[in-house]
């Protein structure tokens, strides 16, 4: 069957199904979540910028703990403050890691490490191109969670240091 067909005489064009299901989710309401970060991609946003995509599930408020939840941080110079305080508020003391290359084995150590980490995320909900949709405010630590030590000056933290596999 032709992609384009004929409806009162204007060209209507196709529906993929499959693409615009997957621009489907869940809005939650503006509030503090609690979260638990489960991974996190490289990938590179509609307008081309390279960005951390980052996977978690609620843990709380607990009528919504284990729904899914995203956040983006994007990597150009302008907005790599955003990474600086997402990582800080997983427990990671970022004044003391050492200058290290975006996309990098280190770069990449010090993102797995805050898997499994808890943090705060301050949720509000946006519209963007006609779609509502949740974005992240503001990063907070969770002071009940133990702070991931960083002491370069007795050798690399052990997140950093290459492992054999």
């Amino acid at each position: 069957m032709d992609k384009m067909f004929k409806e009162g005489g204007r060209k209507m064009s196709t529906m993929d199904w499959e693409k615009e299901s997957k621009g489907e989710y869940t809005v939650y309401p503006d509030a503090t979540y609690k979260v638990k970060l489960k991974d996190w991609e490289n990938i590179n946003a509609k307008t081309g910028t390279p960005q951390i995509r980052w996977h978690a599930q609620i843990v709380e408020p607990l009528e919504l703990e284990g729904k899914s939840i995203l956040e983006h941080t994007p990597l150009s110079e302008k907005a790599l403050w955003r990474l600086a305080k997402f990582v800080s508020a997983c427990g990671i003391d970022i004044s003391k890691l050492p200058k290290m290359e975006i996309g990098s084995a280190s770069f990449n150590r010090t993102l797995d490490a805050c898997r499994d980490r808890v943090v705060y995320w301050k949720v509000y909900k946006d519209t963007y191109g006609g779609k509502e949709k949740n974005k992240i405010d503001d990063y907070l630590v969770d002071s009940n969670q133990p702070m991931i030590e960083v002491d370069v000056e007795e050798g690399l933290p052990d997140f950093l240091k290459e492992t054999e596999e």
